[in-house]
């Protein structure tokens, strides 16, 4: 019947359309590679991550465009989503030497599979962590600082909870109390 297969047509038009909507507004890097781990899907957060446009990597494979993947251990994961294995959220540095590009992603991949459960390629989402990887490093640097003002500080600096425990004390406050860290 012409009518159901045009119907079926506008359908499977409509889902692509909803897809390729999805994928653009994403704020994740979404990138689908097929057996041969060639890319086939690269969405626009990936393009501006990463500087190379979607016409530019599609169809070539994933390694021609990024050999630092290999080193980075993302190889190694894509081939276990090939075998069938999904893999947990991973972050890893990426240096790329070819546009000078640095900085930490966090990732997952999976195999990805057809309706008939065949696997046909892998999946791979993309976060982008290097804001939150520094902002958690300056932290530890400001600490790390705080710690090395307080204990040179000659007199005792203390801070407690609101049941008056101790929840830091500094060097000359151990000594004043003749304590250590662990029984105050």
């Amino acid at each position: 019947d012409i009518t159901h297969r045009k119907l079926a047509e506008e359908e499977l038009k409509t889902a692509r359309m909803l897809n390729q909507d999805i994928l653009a507004c994403a704020q994740e890097g979404v990138m689908v590679l097929d057996l041969d781990l060639r890319i086939q899907v690269w969405n626009r957060f990936l393009e501006a991550r990463t500087g190379r446009s979607a016409s530019l990597v599609i169809g070539r494979p994933c390694l021609e465009i990024f050999p630092f993947l290999k080193d980075a251990g993302v190889l190694d994961r894509f081939e276990r989503a090939l075998a069938g294995e999904s893999t947990s959220t991973q972050e890893t540095r990426i240096d790329d030497p070819r546009t000078e590009r640095s900085g930490w992603v966090e990732y997952a991949v999976a195999p990805l599979r057809n309706a008939r459960a065949e696997h046909i390629g892998v999946l791979c989402v993309v976060r982008d962590i290097t804001e939150r990887r520094r902002t958690a490093e300056a932290l530890r640097e400001s600490e790390q600082r705080f710690r090395l003002l307080a204990d040179v500080f000659p007199q005792m600096i203390f801070e407690a909870d609101l049941q008056g425990r101790f929840t830091f004390i500094n060097e000359n406050g151990l000594r004043i109390h003749g304590a250590t860290q662990a029984e105050l």
